[in-house]
């Protein structure tokens, strides 16, 4: 598992290059295999949470397609449940032994942290979100494979499922 993808998003630190190059590939190789009619499913039986406030905001939806493409299965999490101090580590423990990553959509930076530390598992901080450095490399995506752009949505979702696959392995 290489987590260490997650945690760099996670506390504002930038890709290493190989680590960002890795990305686009595999962001590249799932989105041809989408556009071929035969999407690869290497999360199945692999199961993620997203933790949000707001269960149809589009950062939780684009997330939630992006994982279900790649066979997980997502599960939603009120978001104020892992804010609450009194029970962040009893809920970071349940959570670490029943998902393979988290996403808090709508969390603090502290409380995103705090649960990466307590529960040990990839945790991201809204992946899918408008503001999300993944979006920084969007426009490297398809440099190398003009004839192969997608629309932005398109390649988000190959984005975060390059990030989850790296993630999670």
């Amino acid at each position: 598992m290489n987590s260490l993808i997650a945690h760099r998003f996670l506390v504002g630190e930038a890709l290493h290059e190989t680590e960002r190059q890795e990305i686009l590939r595999l962001a590249r190789r799932l989105r041809a295999e989408a556009l071929a009619g035969r999407p690869g499913t290497p999360l199945a039986g692999r199961h993620v949470a997203v933790v949000a406030a707001k269960a149809d905001s589009p950062a939780v939806q684009i997330f939630d397609e992006a994982a279900c493409w790649l066979g997980a299965h997502v599960s939603r999490i009120d978001g104020l449940a892992i804010d609450t101090g009194r029970t962040r580590a009893a809920l970071a423990r349940l959570m670490g032994s029943l998902y393979d990553a988290v996403d808090c959509v709508d969390a603090s930076d502290g409380s995103a942290l705090a649960l990466e530390q307590l529960c040990d598992m990839p945790t991201f901080l809204g992946l899918g979100g408008e503001w999300h450095p993944i979006r920084q490399l969007l426009p490297a995506l398809n440099d190398a494979t003009p004839a192969h752009a997608a629309s932005e949505h398109a390649d988000l979702i190959s984005l975060i499922q390059a990030v989850l696959v790296e993630s999670i392995r």
